[in-house]
């Protein structure tokens, strides 16, 4: 946000999101990180055509009503389709009532509530805040329009209430108004917290101890947030009331028991056996305060506010310099990062054995462990190769490189959970050529794709059956046989037998297919990735 997003500007992103730019006119699109090294190489960045939501406010929201809070109702009211990975645009004359900061907690959180990105209009409220940060330059109108909209939902701002919800399930809220709570024992302010949310929340609790049997913790996100919080004198105050501050972001905490966060998602708090409710900053002062999770308007004072903290505005120093033409990655910044892999391009028909068949519902993390053992090997895909599949088979790995590689046959439903390009990346470097599965997770079918590897689906579930470990397996009519909705052949050779499979690819991503993934396409388009 500070020095980089600016209205009228589209910004491609993939890891930690940045769809809160989206508070201050940014498009904000998210890509994988292949995407993004293709982008860099100078390939386009293809958006598919959802439709547009548009999300028309009118009125002002009370005291202690904050974005979060209306973020939860929008999700409850399109609940359980969400907004189905279209583009939502905010307007309406009830934008000009939500701050900045507000702002960005509606476009930060809209992916969980279905939203491909969010955008509001750049108006007054985005002026001010760009100047108050000495960016007049980047200052830039724009307004919401009702072309191109699809659908429009209305919301009242002055009928939404503090509410609460599910870590990660967003359409379960439900109201604070009707009284006090459930006692509430661990209060957890997460990496997702700005700078001046975290001062606004210490602020409410300076001179407050904590209730008994109340624990409080803090994961700033940032050196530079906890800087801020040490320059404003906030840090000393919160350590005092015996707040813990936190630089890891899981929080690890070993008894039954019910929580309240802000600023976190559900992968921050997976570890731990704490029932964890979502809420507002201000209903987790709240719940900090009384121990229980209360409504913020009957706990908080009505106007309490901090002092805006001293913004650390980005610089050259945060932006990595083109390499020279006689730079190195041996003896330049990059010394030691290992290469991508990149997938073979198709110029005849693929054969080679079955490495694995495995059965329904394997995950990323089954295809690629993860965890402490295996993240600090994260980048140097010819360390992680080595784990690929271990908990399924120990000897995959030995026998792909064996073999120079071959398919992978699997159930339905292959793909679901996080580290999905480094999983895909992995089985590139171990040479395997396609995967068969009844059914895909669609992201990671799409990040194999991209990685190099050509994802199959079989055209009845029962075909599965038909492959075994270690059978000899041809795909006969690559590449010229590879066009849209045409299904390919494959042949086990070991059984004699044929089938029909389907590939589910536009001409782009056949293009794509053809070229062994998505960085030799873009350096087929003349990137020079």
């Amino acid at each position: 946000m500070d020095g980089y997003a600016a209205p009228g500007r589209v910004v491609a992103w993939a890891g930690e999101s940045v769809a809160a730019a989206g508070a201050i006119g940014t498009l904000a699109l998210e890509c994988g990180e292949l995407e993004l090294a293709a982008i860099l190489a100078g390939a386009p960045r293809f958006v598919r055509d959802d439709g547009v939501l548009g999300i028309r406010f009118i009125g002002s929201p009370a005291t202690h009503v904050t974005g979060q809070d209306v973020a939860f109702d929008i999700a409850r009211r399109l609940a359980p389709g969400g907004a189905g990975r279209r583009l939502v645009e905010f307007g309406g004359a009830g934008v000009t009532s939500l701050s900045i900061t507000d702002r960005m907690i509606l476009a930060g959180t809209s992916a969980e509530w279905g939203a491909a990105a969010a955008l509001f209009p750049a108006d007054d409220v985005t002026r001010a805040w760009l100047e108050s940060r000495g960016r007049r330059s980047d200052w830039r109108k724009s307004e919401a329009g009702d072309g191109g909209v699809d659908e429009w939902l209305e919301i009242d701002l002055g009928q939404v209430e503090p509410q609460f919800a599910e870590l990660g399930r967003p359409e379960t809220a439900r109201s604070l108004s009707e009284g006090t709570g459930p006692d509430v024992r661990h209060v957890h302010i997460g990496p997702g917290a700005t700078a001046a949310e975290l001062l606004r929340f210490a602020h409410w609790l300076k001179g407050r101890e904590l209730p008994s049997g109340v624990t409080l913790t803090i994961v700033p996100g940032s050196r530079e947030r906890l800087e801020i919080l040490e320059r404003a004198g906030a840090l000393r105050d919160l350590v005092a009331q015996g707040t813990a501050i936190e630089s890891a972001k899981r929080a690890a905490v070993g008894e039954t028991a019910t929580g309240i966060c802000c600023g976190a998602r559900p992968a921050d708090l997976e570890a731990t056996r704490v029932r964890w409710w979502a809420a507002s900053l201000e209903s987790c002062a709240a719940a900090a305060r009384t121990g229980r999770l209360s409504d913020p308007r009957r706990v908080l004072r009505a106007g309490s506010r901090a002092a805006e903290p001293e913004f650390l505005v980005g610089g050259e120093a945060r932006v990595l310099a083109p390499r020279g033409e006689n730079d190195s990655p041996a003896t330049g910044e990059g010394a030691g990062l290992p290469a991508v892999p990149m997938g073979e391009a198709l110029a005849g028909p693929a054969r080679g054995p079955v490495l694995l068949r495995c059965g329904d519902g394997v995950t990323t993390e089954q295809i690629l462990p993860w965890g402490a053992r295996i993240a600090p090997l994260a980048g140097d895909i010819g360390a992680l190769r080595a784990h690929a599949f271990e908990s399924l088979d120990p000897d995959f790995c030995r026998r792909a490189l064996a073999a120079g590689g071959g398919f992978v046959v699997a159930g339905a439903g292959l793909g679901r959970g996080p580290q999905g390009q480094q999983a895909a990346l992995v089985l590139v470097a171990l040479g395997v050529r396609a995967v068969i599965a009844r059914s895909w997770e669609p992201g990671f079918r799409r990040l194999l794709l991209d990685a190099g590897s050509l994802p199959l689906t079989f055209g009845r579930a029962a075909d599965l059956e038909a492959f075994a470990a270690g059978d000899e397996v041809e795909l006969p009519t690559l590449p010229h046989g590879l066009e849209p909705g045409r299904p390919l052949v494959v042949r086990n050779l070991t059984r004699g037998s044929q089938l029909d499979v389907r590939h589910e690819l536009d001409a782009r991503a056949v293009a794509v297919a053809r070229s062994g993934g998505l960085l030799r396409y873009a350096a087929g388009l003349g990137g020079g990735a």
